[in-house]
């Protein structure tokens, strides 16, 4: 387990605890007097075992997270891409922070992920690289002007940037990018997690776009660890269940 490993989970309050306590009730439940009002519940407490387990074991999350990345396959740049037609649609990701120094936008670490491989891709095939979307900070400045501000720290020029940050969500992001887009050059970077999602908005908006995926989190080598509940399940799970919510959600307002 990751309490061998990790002694911030055997501080914290955790899923470990809850699913081993949900585990004990079911014993007792299933072992208690047929009238006891732990053995009338025993079947709910069950269900709510598995629902833990499930949600909070990395086994489980990493399935989700692998088949929401694999639906589209990693993409080579070819030197034959190179062209000054390309247009590098980068989807931000961060949130606005309350600091001693006010409110500032940051991006998460799939912000960071998705700008460097973006500028890689630039450095590789050259054009307009456009950072898209928000949220704002007080100050005026998005989380795309922070991922901007790395890209012309590693030497790409002003004038091969384009900062867009009024987009509140993916489907605002695919919109925006529209007035932006003079060639049928487009490249979509995203973390793979994101991609289906994005890709349908895309498509549904008519936009022919190549796939980019990166920022990847699924994990092809599990060890036995990845049968026990920890945080790490549950966030994986959190981002896998985000996505799939979405695009439900998304198919019912149209646009997917």
């Amino acid at each position: 387990m990751l309490f061998f490993s990790d002694p911030a989970q055997t501080v914290l309050p955790s899923v470990v605890y809850l699913a081993a306590l949900l585990l004990v009730l079911v014993v007792i439940a299933f072992r208690g007097l047929p009238n006891s009002p732990l053995y009338r519940l025993r079947y709910v407490i069950v269900a709510l075992f598995l629902w833990v387990y499930v949600t909070s074991t990395p086994l489980f999350a990493n399935l989700l997270v692998q088949n929401l990345e694999e639906q589209y396959p990693i993409v080579r740049a070819q030197s034959s891409d190179h062209s000054p037609d390309n247009l590098i649609v980068v989807l931000t990701s961060g949130r606005v922070r309350s600091t001693l120094e006010g409110d500032h936008a940051f991006p998460d670490e799939a912000g960071w992920n998705r700008a460097f491989a973006a500028i890689g891709l630039w450095q590789q095939i050259g054009g307009r690289i456009l950072f898209n979307g928000g949220p704002n900070a007080g100050d005026g400045r998005a989380v795309a002007d922070r991922m901007a501000e790395l890209a012309r720290k590693t030497g790409i020029p002003d004038s091969a940037i384009i900062v867009d940050g009024r987009a509140r969500n993916t489907h605002e992001n695919i919109a925006t990018t529209m007035p932006y887009i003079n060639s049928d050059r487009v490249w979509l970077v995203t973390s793979a997690i994101h991609l289906p999602r994005a890709m349908a908005v895309t498509n549904t908006l008519g936009i022919k776009a190549i796939a980019y995926p990166c920022d990847f989190r699924g994990n092809k080598a599990l060890g036995w660890r990845a049968w026990f509940p920890n945080h790490n399940g549950l966030q994986d799970f959190e981002r896998a269940l985000h996505e799939l919510l979405g695009m439900v959600y998304y198919r019912l307002r149209g646009w997917t």
